[in-house]
């Protein structure tokens, strides 16, 4: 297969990628980051076969500045999904400053080929020394952006269940873990390679292609998580990462922003729904819909629980879930029930999801638990 017929594939790839999940139904808002960064790549992937086709497309932007924009909208986009950090900060717009600096200087390198080639070096009119620092730089921005995606998958795991439920946790931070391995893979290795094509002399291979075929699994994964766990792109967010208030955007837990007595209060109205409504039956229940029940923001639950009860929302939530299912185990008009059909009467999605909850909060799987509880009933009588 010719290396321009891969480049085809791909961009059809990542254009039929970012149609699709541009028109996903009940998209969050954080996806757009997502939908922007495909996108984009189609259009480096464009400009790549443009330049292999027509030779003299080949003198439009030699210094590719693509490299410089996908590790800021690759952290924007797991911040404002992951953490519900907002995208319209002004800060926001420092991670681009390498990527207008780099753009602005191929507008006045116009005139020179673009090098496809490490080794192409010695065949341009621009400065060596200016493709050596174009060449760093861009290993340099993957590099420090995958450590950086990765420290923010680390600290969102401390409260990404304020958001959202455990399994979509789960799917989210394995989602965003991929997806910044793949990252850092595809422009590590296709260095390394140009490093030794350098030190061995050998002009025989284009690297770029490798970073081609990692955007093209990019959109294999995208497609692949769209067909088999599509909560990980929508959601029903009632807060955007884009509107987001930045009294809202970062709660002090350890220093309570409201009075004692508001969260109290909160706590109350928590309870209350839960003892008498039973609302953690529903298993598609989410704090956006209890903070509508209660009439009070999502951050004011988020605090007051965890300042008041030293919990997040889902914790307190799978809590009930699992009180319910304990008290259904041991009921004999539940005993014809299975015990999946038990965790799913008292609220529970998904069997995975309960058997990891229920092990976790009691140490024990819910079949050494059912038959322990039984037996220890069954001996009182």
């Amino acid at each position: 297969m010719t290396t321009i017929t891969i480049y085809y594939i791909v961009f059809v790839q990542a254009l039929f990628t970012t149609i699709t999940l541009y028109n996903l139904k009940n998209k969050s808002s954080s996806t757009n980051l997502l939908v922007a960064l495909i996108a984009w790549a189609s259009l480096h992937i464009l400009f790549s076969i443009l330049r292999y086709s027509y030779p003299a497309f080949s003198r439009f932007m030699p210094l590719e500045p693509f490299v410089f924009a996908i590790g800021p909208l690759m952290l924007l986009y797991l911040r404002a999904t992951l953490r519900k950090i907002p995208v319209t900060s002004t800060v926001n717009i420092l991670h681009f400053i390498p990527y207008i600096f780099f753009f602005s200087l191929s507008l006045l390198y116009q005139d020179k080929p673009f090098i496809f080639r490490i080794q192409g070096f010695k065949n341009t009119n621009i400065s060596v020394a200016m493709l050596i620092i174009y060449c760093v730089f861009s290993y340099i921005s993957i590099f420090i952006y995958s450590i950086i995606c990765w420290t923010n998958i680390n600290k969102a795991k401390k409260n990404i269940e304020d958001f959202y439920s455990y399994e979509k946790s789960k799917k989210l931070i394995y989602w965003f873990r991929l997806l910044t391995i793949t990252m850092f893979i595809m422009y590590t290795i296709p260095t390394l390679l140009g490093i030794m094509s350098v030190i061995s002399q050998n002009d025989t291979f284009d690297t770029s292609i490798i970073i081609t075929i990692g955007f093209g699994l990019i959109c294999y994964m995208t497609v692949f998580f769209m067909i088999k766990s599509p909560e990980v792109f929508t959601g029903d967010e009632t807060e955007n990462p884009w509107e987001l208030s930045t009294s809202a955007k970062k709660v002090s837990y350890g220093k309570s922003q409201l009075p004692k007595e508001i969260l109290d209060k909160c706590i109350e109205k928590l309870k209350f729904l839960m003892d008498n409504d039973k609302i953690y039956l529903d298993p598609d229940l989410s704090l956006d819909e209890v903070a509508k029940k209660i009439g009070v923001p999502r951050h004011h639950i988020t605090q007051a629980l965890r300042v008041v009860l030293n919990k997040n929302f889902y914790l307190f939530l799978n809590e009930y879930r699992i009180n319910e299912f304990k008290q259904r185990a041991i009921d004999p008009k539940y005993d014809k029930n299975t015990i999946i059909s038990l965790a799913f009467d008292s609220g529970f999605s998904s069997k995975s999801s309960f058997n990891d909850i229920f092990k976790k909060f009691t140490g024990q799987t819910p079949t050494e638990y059912v038959e322990k509880a039984k037996m220890k009933a069954q001996s009182q009588i």
